[in-house]
């Protein structure tokens, strides 16, 4: 039930509760951890009807599975934050909604064009930097992800000043000139296990 039937990233509400389960460990490395900005009465959900069809879906057609609904959460305090997508759309700033949510992919229905999954963090891109403007700390976490986090880093930054996102499948850099640049108090390695499998290119871009 965490995962969608037509697409193999799991659900937004999984999402905000990895954030938690996330922001929990990293408490132990001097973050405050504020459950209240992450308990799901803290968020307005807003559910589109019929407007996800994910990958497994587009492979077998409309003819064999039908589209289902995503649910979209947004907080009810106030936020603000500023985002930097680089390359891909450069920044966004504002609330939550505003600069990390790319609410444009409901302007209409293209079930085999777009993917509403990628209204998070507009969809993949090998680096993304959040600020959290509203923070009481200066911390700074670094996920070295897949798509799997877009939906759990807007949540974890709610809790820290800084949150980094890197996608070693898109990112030609160097990995450690970034951390040497960046210097985060917390690495989150957040990647589907078959990615990491021994030999395979993602593996190689670790060493």
């Amino acid at each position: 039930q965490s995962f969608y039937r037509t697409d193999h990233h799991w659900k937004t509400g999984a999402g905000l509760w990895a954030a938690n389960e996330i922001s929990k460990s990293i408490a132990d490395f001097g973050v405050n951890y504020k459950p209240g900005l992450l308990k799901a009465d803290e968020y307005d959900e807003t559910v589109y009807e019929n407007y996800m069809f994910g990958s497994l879906g587009k492979q077998v057609t409309l003819a064999y599975a039908d589209p289902e609904n995503i649910s979209i959460y947004t907080p009810k305090f106030k936020t603000d934050f500023k985002v930097n997508y680089y390359d891909k759309i450069g920044i966004k700033e504002g609330s939550f909604k505003e600069a990390m949510l790319n609410m444009s992919v409901f302007d209409r229905i293209d079930y085999y064009n777009t993917s509403t999954y990628e209204t998070y963090l507009y969809g993949v891109s090998p680096v993304t930097s959040v600020e959290n403007r509203l923070a009481d700390n200066n911390k700074r976490v670094l996920f070295v992800c897949d798509s799997f986090c877009h939906c759990v880093i807007p949540y974890v930054a709610t809790q820290v000043r800084y949150v980094d996102k890197i996608d070693l499948r898109y990112f030609s850099g160097s990995l450690e000139t970034f951390v040497d640049e960046t210097k985060p108090d917390i690495v989150i390695v957040m990647y589907y296990p078959g990615s990491l499998s021994s030999g395979s290119e993602l593996t190689l871009n670790f060493k």
